[in-house]
C-alpha cells in the first residue's frame, strides 16, 4: 500500500467537506487545529501526522487507508 500524493488527499479531503456541507473553518475548529492548517492538507501543502490521519478518518467516518493510502 502506497501513501496518496498530498494533492489527490487535498482533493479527498476537499469533496469529503463538501458534502458534509462544511467550510474549512468549521471542519479545522471540530478537529481542534488551525485554519492555515487544514486548508494545507486541503491544498495538498502539508500532509497530517498518523495522529491527524486517524482524527480526520473518524471525523468523515472513512478508513484511514481510504483517505490517505493508494492500493
Amino acid at each position: 500500500m502506497q501513501v496518496r500524493d498530498p494533492k489527490e488527499v487535498g482533493a479527498i479531503l476537499r469533496e469529503l467537506r463538501l458534502k458534509k456541507g462544511k467550510t474549512q473553518a468549521e471542519v479545522a475548529d471540530d478537529l481542534g487545529i488551525s485554519l492555515s492548517t487544514y486548508g494545507a492538507y486541503e491544498t495538498g501543502a502539508r500532509k497530517p501526522k498518523v495522529n491527524g490521519m486517524i482524527a480526520i478518518a473518524k471525523y468523515y467516518k472513512r478508513r484511514i487507508e481510504a483517505i490517505f493510502f493508494a492500493a
